[in-house]
């Protein structure tokens, strides 16, 4: 009887050690917009869950990033194979220059030498008072085979608006009212490992600042 007790209380506790061992460690990390030529002049506008074993990139406090292909900030997932991560803002002066996903979703998909189509999802996404879309699929790129785990996002509409004063929106309005992109690429059988870890960053993304209301 005892014999048996003891046996339920240890396979009682390796399951909640399992459990816990399984849900990844995080913390909230902050993040800046771009700058428009003064490195100094960089705001801190978001937040993520970010998991603890990330291995973060941030500009140098020297460099500018007023040039959208470079990434406000950057990660590095994993060991042997290591994902790479980056999260970029696009701010514009016009509701017209905005990118649609769709149009960014294309240019992920022609980022592939050879697409597998079979493995193509996108979906719609709608967090934080932004709205998009999610991309994946796997195919052959520089040679190797890749995958790409992607979110395109956009400020609602009615957000963006509010955010465009009469005078014309100030340096913070204007960055707060940015697209931005996520994009993991790595081999697909990284990206399946660590593919819940990069959800919580995307789903935990937002900004700091709330929108005022009208």
């Amino acid at each position: 009887m005892l014999n048996s007790l003891f046996f339920a209380i240890c396979l009682l506790l390796c399951s909640c050690s399992t459990n816990e061992s399984s849900t990844p460690t995080f913390t909230w990390q902050q993040f800046c917009c771009r700058d428009q030529g003064t490195p100094k002049d960089r705001l801190i506008l978001y937040r993520a869950k970010v998991p603890t074993h990330w291995i973060r990139r941030d500009p140098l406090p020297e460099d500018s990033i007023s040039d959208s292909t470079r990434p406000n900030c950057e990660f590095y997932i994993g060991e042997t194979s290591p994902i790479h991560f980056t999260f970029h803002t696009f701010p514009t002066d016009t509701f017209e220059q905005r990118i649609p996903p769709e149009a960014q979703i294309g240019r992920w998909k022609r980022q592939f030498d050879e697409i597998d189509l079979s493995t193509l999802l996108i979906e719609p996404r709608a967090l934080g008072g932004f709205t998009g879309l999610s991309f994946y699929a796997e195919g052959s790129l520089n040679g190797k085979e890749h995958s790409i785990l992607g979110f395109s996002m956009q400020l609602a509409s009615l957000h963006w608006r509010t955010l465009q004063a009469q005078n014309g929106p100030s340096f913070k309005q204007r960055q707060m009212a940015s697209d931005y992109t996520l994009k993991a690429i790595g081999a697909p059988e990284s990206i399946t490992t660590y593919k819940s870890e990069i959800e919580l960053f995307a789903n935990s993304f937002e900004l700091i600042e709330e929108i005022p209301i009208r």
